[in-house]
């Protein structure tokens, strides 16, 4: 979605007594912890706003202290929870990159208009993104530009080009 949160962070678990969590970041630039008047807390499908009362960062971590959450006991419950920022707070991508969030949903098509299905998934690898496409057969494929003709966001559309696809498509 467009205008959806997007993800920029893991609670790995509390730090200390009185409610402050330790965070795996996501974002391209772990410095946006500091800046953060609030964040949204993910779990399974529920998305609550915290206000971050303090935060700061250490040795490649970000640190929150959210209002509401005061002991080692609340902040143990959020293990795992998923840390999300409205995108005004999130470093803004480069021309021809896109952020997994809006990935996801789009339909993808061939160069001739046939719906291969939707991207349901991102795995993040060391040399590309991997799309996981969910149609008539599943499939996952590259992130790269050989494959992809046209990603349209607005749109909600991916097009790519079917016979470098057949090269590098891997069925699900």
């Amino acid at each position: 979605m467009k205008n959806a949160p997007l993800e920029i962070g893991r609670v790995l678990k509390p730090q200390a007594l009185k409610g402050e969590l330790k965070l795996k970041s996501d974002a391209r630039d772990i410095d946006i912890f500091r800046d953060l008047p609030y964040v949204y807390v993910k779990r399974g499908k529920e998305l609550i706003r915290y206000e971050v009362e303090k935060s700061r960062t250490y040795k490649g971590f970000a640190y929150l202290k959210l209002a509401g959450i005061e002991s080692f006991e609340e902040a143990d419950a959020l293990r795992g929870a998923h840390i999300l920022a409205d995108r005004e707070y999130v470093s803004p991508v480069s021309e021809g990159e896109y952020y997994i969030a809006d990935v996801i949903g789009l339909k993808v098509f061939t160069e001739a208009g046939e719906d291969l299905g939707e991207i349901y998934d991102v795995m993040q690898t060391g040399s590309a993104d991997i799309y996981c496409v969910k149609g008539a057969k599943n499939f996952m494929f590259p992130a790269v530009e050989i494959v992809i003709n046209e990603i349209d966001i607005d749109g909600g559309t991916m097009t790519v080009e079917k016979e470098r696809l057949k090269e590098v498509m891997i069925y699900d």
